[in-house]
């Protein structure tokens, strides 16, 4: 006797309101992307989400709530990720800033993260208002990283300019979007190669912790916890 095979149990309302809203936010990072937040329209990200404009009046306001939630949803994610991970004392300090990358570098920089990141970058030139919210939230970061260095007792320029650590991150992930088809980087050894160079001249001790190290060098995996 032959088995009939089981159907997959239909989706309810809940499950396919929350895919039509995903869908029409990946929508919006490809048109907003591709367009800018100015010239975007809504019914380009209808288009894109394949759905009917008035769909996403039932899930957003205006093109200006599709961009905040967009970004605001992906960023958060990534600032509580990363602040985490930085908060790990029982890890020695490099370890924590090499993991903490690992969001950036997922993909070598082309993740949807990275995106949304390249698109506040983006609109910060045009319409600084619009972001502004969310260089708060970068800020915030740096501030930590800052403690954190100061804690394990580093001092001098690395201290007082902590954008110095995610330099290297923003600009593997610019090259990566504008050069990327032509001459990719692998942005992960330049991270680590910048990091241990910038650790070094503050005069940072590489000394093993007595906790297990999952990696010491460039060729790390990204894709271990």
């Amino acid at each position: 006797m032959t088995e009939t095979p089981m159907r997959p149990a239909p989706m309810k309302r809940e499950e396919k309101n929350e895919a039509r809203r995903r869908a029409i936010l990946d929508a919006a990072l490809e048109v907003f992307s591709a367009h800018g937040f100015a010239a975007a329209r809504v019914e380009d990200i209808a288009r894109a989400a394949k759905v009917a404009k008035g769909t996403i009046y039932i899930h957003f306001v205006d093109k200006k709530d599709i961009f905040n939630t967009l970004v605001l949803e992906d960023l958060l994610a990534l600032h509580q990720s990363v602040r985490a991970m930085l908060a790990r004392t029982e890890l020695p300090l490099h370890e924590r800033l090499w993991r903490m990358a690992r969001p950036f570098l997922q993909n070598n920089g082309v993740s949807r993260s990275m995106q949304i990141i390249r698109l506040i970058h983006a609109e910060a030139l045009h319409n600084p208002l619009l972001v502004q919210p969310y260089h708060e939230q970068i800020v915030s970061t740096l501030a930590t990283m800052q403690h954190h260095m100061r804690e394990v007792g580093l001092q001098g320029p690395l201290c007082e300019h902590p954008q110095l650590i995610m330099a290297p991150l923003i600009q593997g992930i610019h090259w990566q979007g504008l050069m990327g088809g032509l001459a990719p980087q692998d942005i992960a050894s330049a991270y680590r190669a910048n990091l241990d160079a910038l650790l070094a001249a503050a005069g940072y001790s590489f000394g093993m912790s007595p906790h297990n190290m999952e990696d010491n060098g460039p060729a790390a995996s990204l894709t271990s916890s």
